[in-house]
């Protein structure tokens, strides 16, 4: 079989379980379930990947770049940091609103046991916080790179836990308008308040 063969298997493969997770959310997807909508056997679907595993963060790394190619769009390098940061919760909130299911599998799927989250996915994920990071370079240019990464980091997981808990409606169901005002007072307090301490 050649590359091309392998590489379009790998591919129907994943797509399977992308829409599979849209569809019906990760805990819908398995092995069984992805081999009987591309017309195959599980043990084809192992002979082209390491596990299971590695489908599922390969259907969630092409979420990830849909993720951060609508942040990368709504940061605008002229604007102001909470204008930039104000833009970048809403779009967070946006795409997690509008693809539920696969905004969750980000955060739902766990390894086997003993197995850790391989490196190259892992970098998918911190690749996003640049967005946060960079316009720390205007709020507190005495910061170190990694000082930037770990206080973007605590930036973002603010703004998550707010969209995660909207997003899963965990207390309760919220207009997202009332969600937008909400988070945009939170972002707006939040730059204020570093803009004041990263001051001094």
């Amino acid at each position: 079989m050649s590359q091309e063969q392998i590489d379009a298997r790998r591919r129907m493969i994943i797509d399977a379980a992308e829409a599979q997770i849209a569809q019906s959310g990760l805990a819908s997807v398995s092995a069984r379930t992805v081999a009987k909508n591309v017309g195959f056997s599980t043990g084809l679907i192992y002979a082209h990947f390491d596990d299971f595993d590695e489908v599922i963060l390969r259907a969630n790394s092409r979420f990830i770049a849909k993720l951060d190619a609508a942040l990368a769009e709504a940061s605008i390098p002229s604007a102001s940091v909470t204008d930039t940061y104000v833009a970048l919760a809403l779009t967070y909130l946006r795409v997690g609103l509008e693809h539920r299911r696969q905004w969750a599998a980000l955060f739902e799927h766990r390894m086997a046991e003993g197995k850790s989250l391989p490196e190259w996915h892992l970098e998918e994920h911190l690749r996003m916080f640049r967005h946060i990071a960079e316009p720390l370079r205007e709020l507190a240019p005495k910061l170190s790179e990694g000082e930037r990464y770990s206080l973007a980091r605590a930036i973002y997981s603010a703004v998550h836990g707010v969209v995660s808990l909207s997003i899963e409606t965990r207390l309760g169901e919220v207009p997202v308008e009332e969600l937008k005002r909400q988070l945009t007072l939170i972002v707006t307090s939040l730059v204020a308040g570093l803009e004041k301490t990263l001051a001094g």
